[in-house]
């Protein structure tokens, strides 16, 4: 199962501030990667809320990608950034 820590549930909320509320950010598999992109829900996601609001979807198929991961942050040069580790 999907681990998310703190501040990566406060930097998805942060990622969507600007978004229409039926907006989150989708976790999705691109040759294999994990990637994120928003997107709206589709029939059969999984949904993780924050403070009330969906901040994270994904399919069936992302789900077994990321079992035994966790959702986290690592600081760049840009700022906050999202990182899958392994746990």
């Amino acid at each position: 199962m999907l681990t998310i820590t703190q501040p990566a549930y406060e930097r998805l909320s942060e990622m969507l501030s600007d978004r229409p509320e039926d907006v989150a950010v989708r976790i999705f598999l691109d040759e294999g990667r994990a990637r994120i992109r928003p997107d709206r829900k589709r029939s059969g996601d999984k949904v993780l809320k924050h403070d009330g609001r969906t901040v994270l979807l994904f399919d069936k198929q992302a789900a077994r990608h990321l079992d035994e991961r966790t959702l986290g942050i690592r600081q760049t040069e840009n700022g906050p950034r999202l990182r899958l580790q392994r746990v």
